[in-house]
């Protein structure tokens, strides 16, 4: 949840811990035959609650395929959240609620929708949350948040008149996580376009502050043409998709953003203290983490295809 301060009591994750299980979410999808086929979510590297979708199979993408996410929550023992004790937002015969709430930053869109109700008595009510989504629906970051609000008020006894006691405010998330959605798991951001009589591929780089600007399609990107003829190779649905074409491809555009972060930062200074999530964060993540060569474009270049070549998945 964002830092904020509140006038009135709020959920505390770490003073309820006995209040919810949240298990993970599970996603899946049907394929051309049919068949009810799971996906993983994996996490990015780099960030915190932070994934991308992957298929064992190496078949679905988000642009041919929707999917469905689940998700099971437990209410186990609710009663610390109502009346006055420590940690509780609520009054005594209040009733909150819980929903599930997506929201897209680079595309300007949210979606919230109520999935349960509970009073303080609700002991292990099980919650089963189930949302499917069609093919091409998300784009970049999308935040997936399970929200605690107020659905009815209660009558406020002593020692209760603190709380917000309104319905539909929002009380505190239970959890949030960032699923990328451009790219299917590569280390760059991986969009597709259709231009009869263009290259191949080609590199999104607009950089002017990349310690602020994320590393997302906003700024930067590989796009990929579908109408070259050579597209068949960059493919993993089509049996002649090479693995190694692919590697020097995305090698070579990880190397022209690196330098071009360069052009405006010679001397790398803006790794040494990134915001989370921006160009200079991924850059620092290379350096320190994966430990590549920036020395030049050609130690850059080496160390991403090394990379690339030993990775297991």
């Amino acid at each position: 949840m964002s830092d904020y301060f509140s006038l009135y009591p709020i959920y505390d994750p770490k003073g309820s811990r006995d209040a919810f299980e949240i298990r993970p979410y599970k996603l899946k999808y049907i394929d051309e035959d049919k068949a009810t086929c799971a996906l993983e979510l994996k996490p990015d590297g780099m960030r915190k609650d932070c994934y991308y979708v992957s298929d064992p199979d190496q078949i679905w993408t988000h642009d041919d395929y929707g999917f469905t996410m689940e998700r099971k929550i437990i209410i186990k023992d609710p009663s610390s959240l109502f009346g006055n004790k420590r940690g509780a937002i609520a009054c005594e015969d209040a009733t909150l609620g819980i929903a599930f709430r997506w929201s897209s930053k680079s595309t300007s869109r949210k979606f919230t929708r109520p999935i349960a109700t509970f009073t303080k008595d609700d002991i292990n009510k099980e919650i089963d949350l189930t949302s499917q989504f069609e093919k091409c629906h998300f784009k970049g970051e999308v935040n997936f948040t399970i929200i605690l609000y107020q659905k009815t008020a209660g009558n406020p006894q002593t020692d209760e008149e603190l709380f917000i006691n309104k319905p539909g405010y929002i009380l505190g998330e239970l959890d949030t996580i960032t699923i990328l959605f451009d790219g299917n798991g590569s280390i760059l951001p991986v969009l597709y376009e259709d231009v009869r009589g263009a290259a191949l591929w080609r590199v999104k780089c607009n950089i002017y502050n990349p310690s602020e600007e994320s590393f997302s399609p906003d700024f930067v990107a590989i796009y990929i043409n579908r109408l070259n003829c050579n597209f068949k190779f960059l493919d993993k649905k089509n049996d002649v998709y090479n693995p190694q074409l692919a590697n020097e491809v995305m090698a070579a555009a990880i190397t022209m953003i690196i330098e071009s972060v360069r052009a405006v930062d010679p001397n790398f200074n803006t790794l040494n203290n990134p915001e989370s999530g921006s160009i200079s964060d991924a850059i620092r993540y290379f350096r320190d983490v994966l430990s590549w060569d920036l020395s030049n474009p050609i130690s850059i270049n080496q160390s991403i295809r090394e990379a690339f070549e030993n990775k297991k998945d």
